[in-house]
């Protein structure tokens, strides 16, 4: 099967790309690079095609059965420099995917975010979206995805369109990147180097950590699903933690004797951070309905982050030890 990845060299992208080209599938990933965690070289190697440019500049080489939207500006700290091109740029390429999928009849999967929620608490789909009154970057990131969802949605309301909208609670795992400001790769790589864990505020901030193993098994189980127009949540309720004892969990599972410290993330990343709300999902309409749920504990989900870190490491210093015994 023919299958389009936008944003296929990101976080969530690259693994999904992993689990469908290791289907046979033909797969090509379209990235500009903007928030890649791997160099198109990973994919090259093994026979992906891989475009390196926009989603607008993109030139479909033939059309696709499949299309992943998964393409976005992301991470709490990322999104600040891209303040007042951020909604643009997610409206318009989700406005170009969506012309896309109606054009080749693909079936399109748009990857949207739990922060369309915009409050804090336990969300199902059928929720109000809630526009917070405080304008910032993350607003405009929340904002541009919902548009995103209603475009696709009314799509489907005046064409034969075959799209559904996943809602992704606090996705970690192997490959994050702490370069965007994510809360689990920033402590590990913290506490293995023995550097201070920096926790943001007062720590009592909750979130619901997802692997990213199983989120995508939820986007591969919605997009082969018969299903349309339909909006699921997914995430794990069961993981619940608040972002202080998170360090605690890390700092023990890594030995580090790392200090954990509170701190005002505006002294890090400038007067533009902003923190988001305590959001839980509640995952019952994609239970019910696709027999999906999230099993892996915080305490994987931590552990595996720390191996992947020890591993991208040990490569490095390696990388390294050649680099100097060649040159001399």
């Amino acid at each position: 099967m023919r299958i389009l990845i936008t944003g296929g060299l990101g976080f969530l992208g690259s693994h999904l790309a992993d689990v469908l080209f290791n289907q046979d599938h033909d797969i090509t990933i379209v990235d500009n690079k903007t928030s890649n965690v791997v160099e198109e070289s990973y994919f090259e190697d093994r026979g992906v095609k891989v475009h390196t440019v926009s989603i607008e500049e993109f030139e479909p080489p033939h059309d696709f059965e499949r299309i992943y939207h998964c393409a976005s500006i992301v991470g709490p700290a990322a999104v600040i420099s891209y303040t007042t091109f951020l909604g643009y740029n997610i409206s318009q390429t989700s406005f170009r995917v969506i012309e896309m999928a109606e054009k080749m009849q693909a079936r399109l999967l748009f990857v949207s975010t739990s922060e369309v929620y915009g409050g804090g608490g336990v969300f199902k789909e059928d929720d109000a979206k809630i526009i917070d009154g405080k304008v910032s970057a993350r607003l405009e990131y929340s904002v541009g995805k919902l548009l995103g969802e209603i475009m696709a949605l009314d799509k489907v309301r005046v064409s034969e369109l075959h799209v559904n909208i996943l809602r992704p609670f606090n996705i970690v795992g192997p490959r994050q990147s702490s370069k965007g400001g994510f809360v689990l790769p920033r402590f590990v790589e913290a506490a293995l180097q023995g550097k201070e864990i920096t926790v943001f505020g007062d720590g009592t901030q909750v979130r619901a950590f997802t692997h990213v193993a199983e989120m995508v098994k939820a986007m591969v189980q919605i997009m082969e699903s018969s299903f349309r127009g339909e909006v699921f949540n997914a995430g794990s309720p069961q993981n619940v933690i608040q972002i202080g004892e998170l360090a605690k969990k890390v700092k023990v599972m890594a030995r580090s004797q790392s200090p954990i410290v509170c701190v005002d993330p505006k002294t890090v990343y400038g007067q533009l951070y902003e923190q988001t709300n305590d959001r839980i999902p509640n995952t019952g309409k994609i239970e019910k309905m696709l027999g999906w749920k999230a099993v892996c504990s915080i305490e994987k989900i931590i552990q595996d982050t720390i191996d992947y870190c020890l591993a991208s490491q040990s490569k490095s210093l390696a990388a390294s030890s050649k680099q100097l015994v060649s040159s001399s």
